[in-house]
């Protein structure tokens, strides 16, 4: 059964995701999880911002958070409790955590994201089944 605050998820679909930013939503937006594939044979990291495209330039905004994704491998994270982003999400594909320089092929990826104001949160924040994961299951690189 879904709880009430996933009843609004929305998997984003990326295929083959560079360093071109690329908004997946503006606006307040919770992210519940991912499940991403890296195409290429070295290490690609995928740039979380909080923000909608219009304000991030690849390589120079601090992106909020990052994944490494290992070389030709996958990285998923399914969070019960959402990361709340305010602005928007933007994500880009990059080959060094901060960097501006793009993968050679790239990273498909599934993104779940909950459409909702953040206030609403908050307030079901009491109904939500905490559920916690291993350090090595979610490697998050940099944090604003």
């Amino acid at each position: 059964m879904a709880q009430p605050w996933q009843s609004g998820s929305t998997p984003y679909f990326v295929s083959g995701q560079k360093a071109t930013k690329l908004q997946i939503k503006s606006g307040s937006v919770f992210l519940f999880g991912w499940h991403i594939q890296n195409l290429d044979a070295a290490v690609t990291y995928l740039q979380f911002f909080d923000a909608p495209a219009s304000s991030v330039t690849v390589g120079t905004t601090t992106p909020t958070f990052v994944i490494a994704v290992p070389a030709s491998g996958l990285h998923d994270a399914d969070d019960s409790v959402p990361i709340g982003l305010k602005s928007g999400l933007t994500i880009a594909a990059t080959t060094t955590a901060t960097g501006a320089v793009a993968p050679t092929n790239g990273l498909n990826a599934i993104i779940l994201a909950f459409i909702h104001p953040i206030v609403t949160l908050r307030q079901n924040k009491t109904r939500m089944t905490k559920h916690h994961h291993s350090s090595s299951s979610r490697e998050i690189l940099a944090e604003t």
